[in-house]
């Protein structure tokens, strides 16, 4: 999935933007540490996670050069759900699209994923715009450079739908981010929409 910046990697960082520094998440349960153990282990591929707190897409702007050096062989990108406190949507979408035309220019192939929704408390306390509205944005965007795109947020919501398992009940207590079975439920959604076979339940090996 990534293999930039190695060097950096090494002292935890992931990039650094002015005087803030955003570090890997080695070890927490989420569904991109899940995927990258899951392919590593199956496959043999080198894969980066480089999940972090606090960033939106203007963050990603302004690393790219430290995140992205053109080894890659794809990279996976979920960003937005701290932008509906920072940005516009217009501004949104710029910078999905400068972010796809770094990648471009590395000759880098980029999926860009749209996240999960937030609780409702969430969604209605001090936000520009909501998490159907980065959904809408990365599908505009996507659509602009006939790339596709996994939209998260839908397929969790028909999940939920589907089983009858309430949105809340797969979020933690702040309403903003999964607990762990939804960052179960993200994972499966993930690997389905990448087309990568998942063990069935009550698998050993």
């Amino acid at each position: 999935m990534a293999r930039a910046a190695q060097g950096l990697r090494k002292t935890g960082i992931i990039m650094t933007v002015g005087s803030t520094s955003w570090y890997v998440n080695t070890s927490g349960t989420c569904w991109a540490n899940s995927l990258k153990s899951y392919l590593e282990t199956k496959f043999g591929i080198t894969v980066l996670n480089y999940g972090t707190t606090g960033a939106n897409s203007l963050t990603l702007v302004n690393g790219l050069s430290q995140l992205i050096d053109g080894t890659e062989d794809i990279v996976i990108c979920m960003i937005g759900t701290n932008d509906r406190h920072v940005t516009t949507k217009s501004q949104y979408y710029a910078n999905l699209q400068t972010i796809y035309n770094y990648c471009s220019e590395c000759g880098v192939d980029i999926i860009f994923m749209a996240c999960i929704p937030s609780s409702v408390a969430v969604e209605e306390s001090q936000t520009n715009y909501h998490m159907e509205d980065v959904d809408h944005v990365v599908m505009k965007v996507s659509a602009y450079y006939q790339q596709e795109y996994i939209s998260v947020y839908k397929h969790f919501i028909e999940y939920c739908r589907s089983t009858g398992v309430t949105i809340d009940s797969l979020l933690n207590e702040g309403g903003l981010h999964p607990n762990d079975t939804g960052y179960e439920v993200m994972f499966e959604i993930i690997c389905n929409a990448l087309g990568i076979a998942t063990k069935r339940d009550g698998a050993t090996w």
